[in-house]
């Protein structure tokens, strides 16, 4: 009795892992991060502008969904992050350029065998415990705030997701999630750091 009790545990135990590694696998994003150049007050900035040149001005060349409405979407979607944090879009001389490019490679990814699974008690399946190697398409999307004066990096933010198997429209809904994600590490501005706007 006390085999049989030990054992219904087990595929319990088992059953809670493999669904945390399936949410986990599920997320959206694998990894958000920023990067702050040190000593900055990001606040002393007030306006924004996009790097215009011909190689840049809608973004890295990227994969056959990387449309121009896509890289439409990448920019009003900073844009609007940007405008809730108080910067101001400005066709002149501004502050801050922005430039965003997205990286793609090819990654090994280890899944868990998920069809071999059985709660029942003694009729546990050892392939259960064995991981596949599966191909996976992983995407890296940056945006990078430069000092317009000095042309120095002040701010980076990423996003990392999966992307195999995506139609566009679903790749738009994931920059936007990536996007907001980004900004919401973006440092807040604080009682007395932010310089007083002209």
């Amino acid at each position: 009795m006390k085999n049989i009790q030990t054992k219904k545990y087990l595929h319990v135990l088992i059953g809670v892992l493999l669904f945390l590694i399936l949410a986990i696998s599920c997320s959206p994003l694998q990894k958000v991060y920023t990067e702050e150049e040190p000593g900055t007050n990001l606040y002393r900035y007030h306006t924004y502008c996009w790097l215009d040149n011909p190689s840049t001005i809608q973004g890295a060349k990227g994969p056959a969904w990387l449309t121009e409405s896509t890289n439409n979407n990448i920019r009003a979607s900073v844009e609007k992050q940007l405008d809730k944090l108080g910067f101001k879009k400005s066709s002149a001389f501004a502050d801050l350029t922005l430039h965003y490019h997205i990286v793609l490679k090819n990654e090994m990814r280890y899944v868990y065998d998920l069809q071999c699974r059985s709660y029942e008690v003694g009729n546990y399946d050892s392939r259960c415990d064995r991981v596949t190697m599966v191909p996976m398409v992983e995407g890296t999307l940056i945006i990078d705030l430069l000092d317009t004066a000095t042309g120095n990096q002040v701010w980076r933010g990423g996003a990392v997701s999966y992307l195999d198997h995506m139609q566009p429209d679903e790749v738009d809904d994931r920059l936007s999630t990536a996007i907001l994600e980004i900004f919401k590490a973006f440092p807040q501005a604080s009682k007395g750091k932010a310089a007083p706007r002209p």
